[in-house]
């Protein structure tokens, strides 16, 4: 196990839980704004303004206290998902280790989990350089 306790595994997943958390309570925030002040609640709440200006959307929260929940609530559900990832180092290798080691032996959850995060990365970083490569013309 790579975990000692279950009270480890908690701790680990703390982390993402909390940006979850964070994130939730940002977008709660906003909705009750918006409901307050009459304006409308729909998408608007998941995207920063300044995100949306550059897609050519008029976004209610150009104020500097509601576009900086905005981007707090944007930003936390982000990192949650980035450190729920099975990357070697982050939240999400941990919780997957100690997942699979309930499952098969220790041994064989570290290969596969050790496997799972270099893929990821590789997967990653592919997308990253494809997303760079100049089109091809013919």
């Amino acid at each position: 196990s790579f975990i000692k306790s279950k009270k480890g595994l908690y701790v680990v997943a703390a982390g993402v839980g909390s940006n979850i958390l964070t994130a939730f309570f940002c977008w709660l925030l906003l909705s009750i704004y918006a409901s307050l002040r009459g304006l409308p609640i729909g998408l608007y709440v998941f995207f920063p303004p300044e995100l949306l200006s550059t897609l050519g959307v008029a976004s209610p929260f150009n104020g500097l206290a509601a576009s900086t929940v905005c981007w707090m609530g944007f930003l936390s559900f982000w990192l949650a998902i980035l450190n729920a990832t099975p990357i070697p180092g982050l939240d999400g290798y941990y919780m997957l280790a100690e997942t699979l080691s309930r499952v098969v032996s220790p041994e064989k959850a570290f290969k596969l989990t050790k496997f799972t995060g270099f893929f990821t990365t590789g997967l990653i970083v592919f997308m990253v350089l494809v997303q760079r490569m100049p089109p091809i013309r013919c």
